[in-house]
């Protein structure tokens, strides 16, 4: 695998078969898809310790495929790509670069749950900072595909004796 491109892996929200409130499942099935941003300021017990620690970039709803201009990208150290759809179909998200127009991509074969998945890129080329995003999805299908900047956590200063 090629240690910038590579598949989401699920947060904590667990799968379940039911529709229960506050799980991710109550993020999907529905006609409309929901944002991720705005599902977890409702439910910030569910959201990953790095989403919380980030910024959003990017929160905008699409259908099929489309891309978009993405700026502030530069400003951090990685970026979160996440996307829920209204149902389970196979997606693919690049950001790209002036320079590589999938300078960083993902890809899974659910966008419509039971999880809602996220992607840490590996470290932002500042020179060249994603300034693109694109989404592939078959037609129909409607999404939101949100980008959140991660800053490196500092580590905390040590005191000496």
């Amino acid at each position: 695998m090629n240690s910038d491109k590579a598949v989401p892996s699920p947060t904590a929200a667990s799968p379940s078969t039911a529709a229960t409130p506050g799980s991710s499942d109550s993020a999907f099935g529905a006609a409309e898809p929901v944002s991720a941003a705005s599902w977890w300021v409702r439910h910030p017990d569910l959201a990953p310790d790095s989403v919380r620690r980030a910024q959003v970039l990017f929160d905008q709803k699409g259908e099929g495929d489309q891309s978009w201009p993405v700026v502030g990208t530069g400003k951090y150290d990685k970026v979160i790509v996440v996307i829920t759809c209204n149902a389970a179909t196979h997606y693919r998200v690049e950001l790209g670069s002036a320079v590589d127009p999938d300078q960083i991509w993902t890809e899974g074969d659910s966008c419509g749950g039971p999880n809602i998945n996220t992607y840490e890129s590996p470290a932002i080329d500042r020179s060249s900072p994603p300034v693109t995003v694109h989404v592939t999805a078959p037609a129909n299908t409607k999404y939101f595909v949100t980008l959140y900047g991660l800053t490196a956590a500092k580590p905390l200063p040590t005191t000496t004796p």
